[in-house]
């Protein structure tokens, strides 16, 4: 392995490979995503509360809840005011925690509450008024953008998916609500497929966008960090364990940067939202850092000094990934998500970790473990 790769080549290809990481999702932007059609209903919240239920995916319709007489005696009990209690993991109602507040039974306006505890659900609506239902979720018509007010104006229309105010999502910032003159229209897609369709793509080049920016912040800064190792030992065969844990604090830092820049030039972040930016960076740190720790196994594969020198590379590598998938999880409140984050970062770690892998490899410096 020492003669088939080359110090300087290798540290260029995980430069490279790090620039290229870093410039793509910068460059490329969000994909572009085709308009979508939207149409407008006007309705009477006083009398036609199962329209806006029905056509609104911003209101829970809970006689989706009607299918068996179990589910439908559990959710009458709850408009009676009784808190009703089911097992979190009920087939039948699993989804209620994860609905909407704002719920219509019936014909009747509702604040949907669910809280859980350990293996329990708690289930209550609070009855409210048409009045103060709709004023939650309206849009007053001179708020709304041109091309929603030509809709609700049409009665159809399109909406552009490059001016709206949140154009990774399924409603791409159109409101679900448009009050106009005193009259409400429910505004909706007249194609769900291609909202979800969108949506998904927008989904999709995000992870793209965060694993590129995860392996530029790698790359590039145990690309540099070795650099600067090599000026400051004056040698090319300079990595000691201590070296690559300067190596590993510069790729953090390096990360938790590139994190927040992509944050705010592609997925439409702002400085001004230092707490979000920071805990970006924050959970995007320990990914990073196993990635990087890949460089102490290429230097305990050289040195060979002693197997618990190797043992130890890996075990902070693994140590890193548990870190990253507890934070991940403990973000989340899943326990399955720590298990599953664990396993997808062991194997994409191990991958992109291989280039990082050898360039701790070649540019190891020789000397018995203990030397700095």
């Amino acid at each position: 392995m020492a003669t088939a790769l080359h110090p300087s080549k290798t540290l260029l290809v995980v430069l490279a490979i790090g620039l290229l990481c870093g410039t793509v999702p910068l460059f490329v932007g969000t994909p572009q995503q085709d308009d979508c059609q939207y149409q407008a209903t006007a309705f009477d919240p006083e009398t036609e509360a199962n329209v806006l239920a029905h056509r609104s995916d911003d209101v829970t319709n809970l006689s989706y809840y009607d299918d068996t007489n179990r589910t439908r005696r559990l959710v009458r009990r709850a408009t009676n005011g009784e808190a009703v209690t089911f097992a979190t993991n009920d087939s039948e109602l699993s989804g209620l925690p994860h609905e909407n507040e704002h719920a219509v039974y019936r014909g009747e306006y509702y604040r949907l509450n669910v809280t859980e505890r350990d293996e329990t659900a708690t289930l209550r609506l609070e009855p409210r008024s048409a009045d103060a239902f709709v004023s939650d979720l309206a849009v007053e018509y001179e708020s709304a953008r041109p091309s929603v007010q030509r809709v609700v104006d049409r009665g159809n229309g399109t909406v552009s998916a490059a001016n709206a105010s949140a154009p990774i999502g399924f409603g791409g910032g159109v409101p679900s609500v448009v009050e106009k003159d005193g009259t409400y229209y429910v505004v909706e897609p007249t194609n769900e497929l291609a909202v979800i369709a969108r949506f998904l793509l927008g989904m999709a080049w995000l992870m793209v966008g965060q694993t590129l920016v995860w392996l530029a912040g790698g790359y590039l800064g145990a690309g540099l960090g070795v650099y600067a190792v090599q000026v400051a030992r004056g040698r090319r065969r300079a990595l000691t364990a201590r070296s690559v844990a300067v190596v590993v604090a510069l790729v953090a830092v390096a990360s938790g940067v590139g994190t927040a820049v992509w944050q705010v030039t592609v997925a439409g972040a702002t400085w001004g939202g230092g707490e979000a930016l920071l805990l970006s960076a924050v959970m995007a740190a320990p990914s990073a850092v196993a990635l990087a720790l890949l460089l102490g196994v290429g230097v305990a594969l050289r040195r060979r000094s002693s197997d618990t020198e190797l043992v130890t590379a890996g075990a902070l590598v693994v140590g890193a990934v548990l870190v990253g998938a507890a934070v991940d999880a403990a973000m989340a409140g899943s326990v399955f998500l720590f298990v599953s984050t664990a396993v997808i970062d062991t194997v994409t770690t191990t991958v992109f970790g291989l280039p990082l892998a050898a360039l701790g490899y070649v540019h190891a410096d020789a000397k018995p473990a203990g030397s700095a």
